[in-house]
């Protein structure tokens, strides 16, 4: 095998990834999208719409959120998606009013991101869950915003800090791919189908 990479590595991808979108496309997404709970706008602080559909996310990454919310359910949280995609134009009207760094070129813009919050108690009352959250979400191969300078507790994301640039310069569905990978590599576990 000179030169030529062997073919079954990409197959075995390909296979991975379509499975995994096929099971994202089914039933039994069990989130609380946080539309009927108590005392949670559907508004956000910064005006506009909170988009909580799953179906806008990465399927790695959904997929992956998907565990961190089993988890903490089975710690006796409950968690919400306080807000998963985000357009540009939202995002950069975020980072005008100071509550986004990266504007339109957030994580959120291509589906690698989410802002978790407690069904219950709001962003005003989620502390002692986001503290639970991050070492899960990193266990899972995300990024916790708890670590950060710009301490963002309630964002966890697919997407390597140090990879954000090369994931920018991607249409949004050709990101998909490219934060699937990115967090394979951070997986710790191997799941065999």
């Amino acid at each position: 095998m000179t030169g030529r990479w062997p073919a079954w590595p990409f197959a075995v991808g390909a296979a991975l990834l379509s499975l995994a979108v096929l099971r994202r496309a089914g039933p039994g997404r069990r989130w609380s999208y946080g539309s009927r709970a108590p005392g949670v706008a559907s508004e956000s602080a910064g005006g506009g719409q909170l988009d909580r559909d799953p179906s806008k996310l990465a399927p790695a990454f959904a997929d992956n959120l998907e565990k961190l919310f089993q988890r903490l359910r089975a710690q006796g949280f409950d968690p919400m998606l306080n807000e998963g995609y985000r357009s540009p134009e939202r995002g950069d009207r975020l980072k005008s009013l100071g509550y986004s760094q990266a504007g339109a070129r957030s994580m959120h813009v291509w589906g690698a991101a989410a802002d978790l919050i407690s069904a219950s108690g709001g962003w005003s009352d989620s502390e002692a869950m986001w503290q639970a959250m991050g070492p899960i979400a990193e266990d899972l191969g995300m990024i916790w915003g708890g670590r950060w300078n710009f301490y963002d507790p309630a964002h966890v994301q697919g997407v390597e800090v140090n990879e954000q640039k090369r994931l920018r310069g991607l249409p949004i569905d050709d990101g998909h791919e490219f934060v699937a990978g990115s967090l394979a590599r951070r997986t710790k576990g191997v799941i065999l189908v």
